[in-house]
């Protein structure tokens, strides 16, 4: 259990995801998979139920970390710009790995700011770690969103429920 909470914390602090699948430990970048191409497109007309939240609380533009060398020299690597600045403090070894850690922060705490679970007929082609394209949602609704997690739903009829999080540049 040492280990695993071990890579976690690595991989979190990375930017990276981890899951269990087929018996195999997979490691991958939740921001490679959000800059690829939408799957399918979902319409609002193909939604049995549906829910939207987005908001800034909790959301940054851009982020400084400040770090000191074995000199004792201090450095700040910045990303973005605007008035809502993260500011990170941890160890790091050098300036490159001061800013995978500091967009790896960013990331964390901007995905998920707009919020989308529908339920809809199945479709077992749509898995997490895809992107779909909303259509006819309203403009802000429509766009390009990133599959968190489907839940499958085999009762009256074949169900899925989709949570969501809008691709923000």
């Amino acid at each position: 259990k040492e280990d695993s909470s071990f890579l976690l914390s690595l991989c979190d602090t990375y930017g990276l995801s981890l899951k269990i699948y087929a018996k195999k430990i997979v490691i991958f970048d939740r921001e490679v998979y959000k800059a690829k191409a939408p799957v399918k497109t979902i319409t609002k007309k193909q939604a049995t139920s549906w829910s939207w939240n987005s908001s800034l609380l909790g959301t940054y533009t851009g982020g400084t970390l400040t770090y000191s060398n074995e000199d004792g020299d201090e450095f700040e690597i910045t990303v973005g710009s605007g008035d809502r600045i993260l500011k990170v403090n941890t160890e790091v070894a050098n300036a490159f790995d001061a800013e995978l850690k500091l967009n790896a922060a960013l990331n964390k705490e901007n995905h998920g700011s707009t919020t989308m679970t529908i339920e809809m007929m199945g479709d077992p082609e749509l898995v997490a770690g895809q992107c779909v394209m909303l259509s006819g949602w309203g403009s802000k609704r429509d766009g390009k969103y990133y599959i968190d997690s489907v839940t499958h739903k085999v009762n009256t009829g074949y169900k899925c429920s989709y949570k969501l999080s809008r691709c923000e540049p």
